[in-house]
């Protein structure tokens, strides 16, 4: 498991434009982000981590008149990010050791914070203060219990891991959010286990 965590950033650095080329865009998420959306102050700021080459999910955020800054461990992704919607910002960064001024109205990880270790994903949420405005949404995909996996990206393997959705709830409760929704293995998301959050 240790070898398919340290694997994962060098996979999506390597078959960048594979993984892109795969992506599905016919927005199986689209419920999600609507429900994420309508909770946000127009023109309002979302921080997109784990955002790939930003198609679809920035792409359909945009559309709507959102300001991105999307964040990715991996460089070839932002640079295709970089070309298709140079209006936006793109960073090289990794989500465990984020260095950003700004506060956030909106956080969203559709398929990027599952690929951080249980402990850094205790970490992050740690830090969620000092990212978002005091009235912000979270919107994160997650594993359907305490544990680790591993899944495959062209055909190499990839680490993922979550922790039990009560768990979640009591760390986000901590932090200020209120209303907080999970739905597992969600048939209308291709099976995606959902994290929704509001302050």
């Amino acid at each position: 498991m240790e070898s398919a965590k340290k694997n994962t950033r060098h996979v999506y650095e390597d078959h960048a434009a594979t993984w892109d080329e795969q992506r599905p865009r016919h927005l199986y998420e689209r419920k999600w982000l609507d429900h994420f959306a309508n909770t946000l102050p127009q023109s309002g700021s979302i921080l997109d981590l784990g955002c790939g080459a930003g198609e679809p999910v920035s792409q359909y955020l945009i559309a709507h008149g959102f300001q991105i800054t999307g964040i990715d461990f991996s460089q070839p992704m932002i640079d295709l990010a970089v070309t298709r919607f140079p209006e936006q910002t793109w960073l090289a960064q990794d989500m465990r050791s984020l260095k950003l001024a700004q506060r956030f109205d909106g956080i969203i990880s559709w398929d990027g914070f599952f690929h951080l270790s249980q402990s850094e994903q205790r970490l992050f949420l740690g830090k969620l203060p000092s990212l978002l405005n005091n009235s912000a949404t979270l919107l994160f995909t997650i594993g359907t219990g305490d544990g680790e996996v591993t899944g495959t990206v062209a055909g190499q393997t990839v680490y993922h891991a979550s922790l039990e959705p009560d768990e979640y709830q009591d760390i986000l409760i901590e932090h200020g959010f209120k209303q907080i929704e999970t739905v597992l293995e969600d048939e209308d998301a291709l099976g995606r286990s959902v994290l929704f959050a509001t302050r």
